[in-house]
């Protein structure tokens, strides 16, 4: 079989499994490598800044999860950005 690679941009952590992980796992089992891009840390929507103090450790635990769900789902390559969550729509 030749090199299949899929790659997977998501907003916040778990998007990926929520949006398309039986996808991402199903063509993980037929050989194909998966990376995912995840643009925000998530959470920080619910606190008045992405930097507060008070999203960081529930911002810590999800990356964590998502860690872990990623690897059940068979990514190989990941990478988180720090872009401000549920705010996106201001970067230029």
């Amino acid at each position: 079989m030749k090199n299949k690679h899929l790659m997977v941009v998501a907003a916040h952590p778990d998007d990926e499994v929520l949006g398309c992980g039986a996808t991402v796992r199903l063509k993980t089992k037929q050989g194909w490598q998966a990376s995912l891009v995840t643009m925000t840390r998530g959470i920080a929507g619910r606190y008045m800044s992405s930097k507060t103090d008070k999203a960081r450790p529930a911002q810590d635990m999800l990356a964590e999860e998502s860690s872990k769900a990623g690897k059940i789902l068979g990514f190989t390559h990941s990478i988180q950005f720090d872009y401000p969550d549920n705010r996106l729509d201001t970067i230029r």
